[in-house]
């Protein structure tokens, strides 16, 4: 079936106040046992992401991310994320931060989105587009699709979260296998490091890399973030592929 489709697709936010730290065993079970600091609980969630990528981390290494998120042994949804650097930003955060979500079953205009979306990132040509049939999607036909563009699951991050709110800010505290605990604090208003500041954690180490990448690290042809972030200064659109120049622009209009 052939079918036109929009060249682009977005859903993007270019500012975020938040901090991530790895903290001590320890440290995690104190401030666990001094929930009542935190007026609400709003969840407490076992999740499992699945990161789809080419053997040579073709997304990874161009700080992108297309992953499966599980809760339990059900798929809830494909996301993409997309990081981007804008220089010349009026606030002290130059990260934007692209993101696009598909709920499973896939819709047929989710479907054409995520098709759009493959085609821009150079994964699918307009004509293979029209070799596939628009219907809603559950996980299984999604996942075949993205196996059949050599786009394998490279990088698995199974995480146990709990979270709670007080006011404007939320404390997302997560035990990732095979890296260890951290704690996120995410605020509308105050800066988190002044927040983190005042639970006197007596250890904890920033973290500024996605935990998918933190365990990309271990496998071979993964580029650092330490080079990727010498790239930005080197040349801040270095990672904008010529399919998805004029959307950039349009997020961006430092790049028009």
């Amino acid at each position: 079936m052939s079918k036109r489709l929009k060249l682009t697709v977005r859903k993007g936010r270019n500012e975020e106040r938040e901090i991530k730290v790895q903290i001590s065993k320890e440290q995690y079970d104190k401030l666990l046992g001094k929930s009542p600091l935190y007026s609400k609980q709003i969840k407490q969630v076992n999740q499992k992401d699945i990161y789809y990528d080419r053997e040579d981390l073709y997304l990874t290494n161009l700080n992108r991310g297309l992953r499966v998120r599980f809760k339990g042994n059900t798929p809830e949804l494909l996301e993409f994320k997309s990081l981007f650097y804008n220089p010349y930003t009026q606030n002290n955060n130059p990260w934007f931060i692209e993101e696009i979500a598909f709920p499973f079953p896939l819709e047929v205009n989710n479907l054409e989105k995520l098709f759009s979306l493959l085609v821009r990132l150079n994964l699918l040509s307009p004509i293979e587009v029209t070799y596939y049939s628009f219907e809603p999607s559950h996980f299984p036909r999604i996942e075949q699709i993205l196996l059949n563009l050599n786009l394998k699951p490279m990088i698995v991050v199974s995480k146990k979260r709990v979270g709670y709110e007080d006011g404007k800010v939320r404390y997302l505290f997560d035990y990732i296998e095979g890296l260890g605990y951290f704690l996120e604090i995410e605020s509308e208003g105050e800066d988190p490091l002044k927040i983190l500041n005042r639970l006197q954690i007596e250890d904890y180490r920033i973290v500024r890399n996605g935990y998918n990448d933190m365990l990309a690290t271990k496998i071979v042809g993964y580029v650092p973030n330490e080079e990727k972030q010498k790239k930005f200064k080197e040349n801040p659109s270095w990672n904008i592929l010529p399919t998805e120049k004029e959307l950039v622009a349009e997020m961006l209009s430092c790049y028009r």
